[in-house]
Order: C-alpha cells, then sequence, then structure tokens
C-alpha cells in the first residue's frame, strides 16, 4: 500500500499524487475578528473567575461547558455566556473531581468528564446530573488523545474510526519538507481534519483537509488562542492575557459544507508500538530538566533549547503543549517510532502522567 492512501471507504483519486503532496490551494476561510462570546474576568462575579481551566465543550443547544480545574467543578454557561451552574465538587465519591479534567461532549449532548486524580471517566446528562462511571480499555490511547505517522491526534473517540483518519492524514503527505512531518490534528465535529506544525504549541496557522485528504482551506486563528472544540461553524479555545486572567472565547468561522458522515470500513491500525528503552530514558531526562527549568522560573519551558537537556539518540524534543501546571512533548529520531510524554494537567484522559507512549511513524511505502 502506498504511503498517499486516498480513500475512506471510497476511492478517492483527485486530491493525491504518489507522494502525497498537495496538488490544488486551499482557500482562506474567514474567522470573526472579534470573539461572539467571552466568559472570564481579572476581578468580580466568582463564576466568571476562571482557574486552571483545562477544557471547555460547547452543546448542540449553545450552552457553554467549562472545565475549571481549580476549583474541581464543570461551569456551565448559556449561549450568550452567563453563568447558569457549576457541577461537581472536590472529592472522590460519583460526580467529584481531585485534579485536571478534560471534558468532552458525547451522545444526546451528554458530557463525558476524566479526571486525573482518580483516572476516571464519568458520563453526565446534559442538564448536568451524574449518570454513571464508564468503564474504559486499558490500550495505549485510550479515548481521545492518540499517534500516529508523526501527528499527535484529538477529536476521533471512536477507535474504529481512527484507521480512516490515519489514512487521511498519509494522505496529506509531506508539505513543508520534512520527512516525516510531525503535526498536530484535529478532528472537527462536521468531518474536517485540521492540521498544523507539531512544534508551534499556539501557532494561529491551519489547514483543513477533507477526510480523503483534499484540501479544504487555511485559517489563522487568534494569536495565543488554544481551541478546545471545533464545531460547525465555530471554534472554542482559551487564551490567557497580559495580567495572567484565563479567557474562553468562542468565534465563528465561514466554512464549507460539513463533509460526508464518519463510515470506516478500513482495517484496524496495528498494535502500538512498544517504547524503546533509549527513547524512554532521554524522555524521562527531559522530565526531569522541566522540573529544574520550572525551580528556576516558576514555569515550564515552551522550547526544548531552553533545557538543559540532551537527547543519546540523536532524538528531536518538540514541546507541544505547556500550561501552568504541566507540559507535553514528543521525542523522535529518524526512522523511529514516535513518543510522546505528558506530566500534570495537559496530559491526556487515559495517559498514564510521565510514562511515554509511542507509536510508529510509516516511511514512504510503508503502512
Amino acid at each position: 500500500m502506498t504511503f498517499a492512501r486516498c480513500w475512506i471507504g471510497l476511492i478517492a483519486t483527485t486530491a493525491c499524487s504518489a507522494t502525497g503532496r498537495e496538488l490544488a490551494p486551499a482557500s482562506e476561510w474567514e474567522v470573526s475578528a472579534a470573539p461572539g462570546v467571552t466568559i472570564g474576568v481579572v476581578e468580580g462575579n466568582a463564576p466568571y473567575e476562571l482557574h486552571r481551566v483545562t477544557a471547555a465543550v460547547r452543546t448542540r443547544d449553545g450552552r457553554i461547558i467549562v472545565a475549571n480545574s481549580g476549583t474541581s467543578e464543570l461551569r456551565v454557561f448559556d449561549s450568550a455566556g452567563i453563568f447558569l451552574t457549576a457541577i461537581g465538587r472536590e472529592g472522590s465519591g460519583p460526580g467529584e473531581f481531585r485534579d485536571a479534567i478534560t471534558l468532552f461532549t458525547h451522545a444526546g449532548d451528554s458530557l463525558v468528564a476524566y479526571d486525573r486524580g482518580t483516572g476516571r471517566f464519568s458520563l453526565f446528562s446534559p442538564d448536568g446530573p451524574f449518570i454513571r462511571q464508564l468503564q474504559i480499555d486499558g490500550r495505549a490511547f485510550p479515548w481521545d488523545d492518540w499517534l500516529h505517522a508523526g501527528a499527535w491526534v484529538s477529536g476521533v473517540r471512536d477507535a474504529t474510526l481512527r484507521p480512516c483518519v490515519a489514512a487521511a492524514l498519509e494522505a496529506i503527505g509531506v508539505s513543508d519538507g520534512q520527512d516525516p512531518p510531525y503535526r498536530r490534528a484535529i478532528l472537527d465535529d462536521a468531518g474536517h481534519l485540521w492540521v498544523r506544525p507539531l512544534a508551534a504549541i499556539e501557532s494561529p496557522a491551519w489547514r483543513v483537509y477533507s477526510l480523503d485528504g483534499s484540501p479544504l482551506g487555511r485559517i489563522r486563528l487568534p494569536s495565543g488562542f488554544r481551541p478546545y472544540h471545533i464545531g460547525t461553524g465555530f471554534v472554542l479555545g482559551a487564551r490567557t492575557g497580559a495580567d495572567e486572567s484565563e479567557r474562553i472565547e468562542l468565534y465563528t468561522i465561514a466554512a464549507p459544507a460539513p463533509s460526508r458522515p464518519l463510515a470506516c470500513d478500513l482495517p484496524s491500525l496495528a498494535p502500538d508500538t512498544l517504547v524503546p528503552p533509549d527513547l524512554g530514558a532521554d524522555l524521562g531526562n527531559a522530565v526531569m530538566a522541566q522540573e529544574m527549568y520550572f525551580a528556576d522560573h516558576q514555569a515550564y519551558a515552551a522550547v526544548a533549547d531552553s533545557l538543559e537537556w540532551s537527547s543519546t539518540v540523536d532524538g528531536t524534543l518538540l514541546i507541544v503543549s505547556v500550561s501552568a501546571g504541566g507540559w507535553a512533548g514528543v521525542l523522535a529520531r529518524p526512522g523511529g517510532p514516535m513518543c510522546a510524554i505528558a506530566v500534570g494537567d495537559v496530559t491526556p484522559a487515559g495517559w498514564p502522567e510521565g510514562s511515554p507512549q509511542c507509536a510508529a511513524v510509516p516511511r514512504p511505502g510503508q503502512r
């Protein structure tokens, strides 16, 4: 099978070449100049004072739910950003949280919240009450964030759909001269695949593709904006102000019609790659180097060059996420697997904190 695998349940050959490079230019997508909704104040009404926001989602009826991990609760706002109620509290009981919260929409506007402190996935009704704890299998990437073909991917919580998203990533191919290209990828609610270079933590420049690998558009999000939920016609995320205040912002997007409904009949992906001892040791040393940096600067380094660290195997370390309470990075070497590690409140749902997770990087002509 070729590297440029250009079918998702149907054959689509017009968007790809034998090398997997783009053939057609993508149009510019428009994002609103100012957010339609902003939530967050420096000082004022307590529900609007955000602290340690780790996720946010928008439901189909327009409500915005914010994971305010600093107070161990989910804060619910209406479509205009007016506070409605809070869900959960600090604790270890059903519907309670002990540490950083990751939040996802689920069927019928229900919510799934992952609590890193207890390692639990909890299901809540659209109105807020706790329903039950979910049982998630113990594979390396159990829920949303996973690695494939040099990409850190989010937005694909149904594992049976991962092969089709993986095929789309391979169809996109090399667009920036790297081999393989290390990328951040998010599948939005409409079935579009958003991609940007992995090295840019808060880069505003994204390229958007259909799931057959065809380029759909280019879009520049506001500088410093961290997208949490990309839906049909909107993007919801967070920014930190110069005064260190946290804000949730909702922007509208002028975009093409949604892609085809997600369906996948491709075979399952190969099992996750075991962690090579040398890469595991390098990542362990990176964790220690970050803690030393934090002790001196009260913040984690956003660039690996700032650390007193070097790879023993000629690997490249990319810091892909940084917050006040954690960081995540990937380490790759030519011809080897791509390994990721996360510490603190940016650790993806279900990943073991501080423990490397790896996946193979296919080379041209391999699958």
